[in-house]
């Protein structure tokens, strides 16, 4: 057991863990998480008849029922934002220009962009290549991160839909879960392309999952109240003006 004096995060504990151990692969679970019969053997078994792929992970499914976890998906972008929040992603003859932020249940898609941190099988090498995940990232969007660093240094990223775990969504987060993922969203589109393209996401963001709450509101009650969590702090962010640089 490795103990650590405060709480680093998600991606600044797993690097600790990954840092005690020599296995060539590291296997990353959340504590709520657990593996069904066969899943680790299935990602292990990827990623040693394909040497180009980093990391790999299976579906991901709440047992409850409750939510639909996200297992995978393509990089956030504008592209993907209009095909995951607005549902662009679904019309027939416009899916192919809009790929979804999170593959729809059912997808069959093998190689997505990033896999879900909740369970993912890395290579060790090419994770030290990389450095690990960015520690300055407490909590969300730091498997996506890892996953567009790992493709840039051109390995490959892998989904198993056909093995899962099973995974309460939130199970270790607060009421206030869904706004603190909506601020990572916005924070890390911010960082890569700016804040004005980062707010026009969350904009649009806000726009779809607004529309979701309203629809939820009276069959799925719990799931409506976390979707407009999300819309308001999505919609806040947004709203936010950079600060204006003084001059000397």
């Amino acid at each position: 057991m490795i103990r650590i004096e405060r709480n680093l995060g998600f991606g600044g504990g797993c690097n600790i863990g990954a840092g005690g151990g020599h296995g060539e692969y590291l296997l990353f679970l959340n504590p709520d998480a657990r593996l069904e019969p066969g899943t680790l053997q299935a990602l292990v078994r990827e990623l040693e008849v394909d040497p180009s792929l980093a990391a790999v992970g299976p579906s991901i499914a709440d047992p409850a029922g409750a939510y639909r976890a996200a297992s995978a998906g393509f990089e956030p972008s504008l592209r993907s934002v209009l095909g995951h929040f607005l549902l662009l992603g679904r019309v027939p003859w416009l899916g192919r220009w809009f790929p979804p932020l999170q593959l729809p249940e059912g997808s069959t898609e093998r190689r997505p962009d990033w896999v879900s941190g909740a369970a993912m099988l890395v290579r060790r090498s090419a994770f030290e290549a990389v450095a690990g995940f960015d520690a300055s990232m407490f909590l969300y969007m730091e498997d996506v991160d890892l996953c567009r660093r790992l493709r840039e240094r051109g390995w490959g990223v892998g989904l198993v839909p056909e093995v899962a775990v099973s995974h309460a969504l939130g199970g270790t987060q607060g009421p206030e879960q869904a706004e603190t993922w909506a601020r990572a969203f916005h924070a890390y589109l911010a960082r890569l392309h700016g804040r004005v393209y980062a707010g026009s996401c969350a904009a649009l963001a806000a726009l779809g999952l607004a529309a979701r709450a309203v629809a939820y509101a009276r069959s799925r009650r719990a799931l409506s109240q976390r979707l407009a969590r999300a819309t308001i702090a999505l919609a806040a962010a947004a709203l936010t003006v950079p600060p204006v640089a003084s001059t000397p």
